[in-house]
């Protein structure tokens, strides 16, 4: 699993990714956290290398995998 703290993103402050199991989980300013299922690694690097990290996840992720609250 890889954990990554974000220090460029005003709405998401952590970013961990379990390849195997194809799991993403976001750790938001707000202080909620959402699990995202079966998400592409490509995409976790896509958000890792993201300018915005906020505006990569409402482009990317936010309404296209399925997600649990945590």
């Amino acid at each position: 699993m890889v954990e990554v703290e974000i220090t460029r993103s005003g709405m998401i402050t952590k970013i961990s990714y379990d390849e195997s199991e194809k799991l993403l989980t976001l750790t938001f300013a707000s202080g909620g956290a959402y699990t995202y299922r079966e998400v592409p690694k490509e995409v976790f690097d896509g958000l890792l290398a993201a300018e915005s990290a906020g505006k990569y996840f409402h482009a990317h992720i936010k309404g296209k995998y399925d997600a649990d609250k945590v």
